[in-house]
């Protein structure tokens, strides 16, 4: 009974993660078939990866009519804590969340059609021309983008620009 509880309790916490992250259902992804809208994708599309070359998407989840943000130079509506690659002061890889990209005073957040999209780990994917993180699975922890992230143990942990983490 105690290991159930454990389970449910890790289950809840990967799900709240997975609602801070999620892609707008119109933003186009680069596929084997080409640009496809998100919304369009369904389980067995092979996605573009940075690190694994074409890999199959595991699952796509609708998380609702959720508010997003827009990437600066791109149609890349995105949920606030959404990862993109970018790189820090040092010059070293990190995923930054959409929030950190906004202008300060004015947020700009509109409500979209929100989409989760696993594939069999943790990758980063491309979107829009941009290289955004994956949505981290449900089924245990996320495996981290080898190039991307070397210094993260956990991508719910990862560094972000200007320091802190995700929480």
């Amino acid at each position: 009974m105690g290991q159930h509880f454990l389970n449910m309790e890790a289950r809840l916490r990967s799900a709240e993660t997975l609602r801070a992250t999620g892609i707008a259902a119109s933003v186009r992804i680069a596929t084997k078939a080409g640009l496809v809208a998100a919304g369009d994708l369904s389980a067995g599309d092979s996605v573009l990866t940075r690190d694994s070359g074409y890999r199959p998407v595991r699952e796509v989840t609708p998380l609702g009519l959720l508010p997003c943000g827009v990437a600066p130079g791109a149609m890349l509506w995105l949920r606030p804590d959404h990862g993109i690659l970018g790189r820090d002061a040092a010059g070293a890889e990190v995923l930054i969340p959409v929030r950190r990209l906004l202008p300060r005073g004015r947020p700009g957040f509109t409500r979209h059609l929100v989409l989760s999209i696993a594939l069999d780990r943790h990758e980063v994917i491309l979107a829009e021309g941009q290289w955004i993180e994956s949505a981290p699975g449900l089924s245990g922890p996320p495996a981290r983008p080898r190039a991307a992230m070397p210094e993260a143990d956990d991508m719910r942990n990862f560094r972000v620009a200007g320091g802190g983490h995700r929480a």
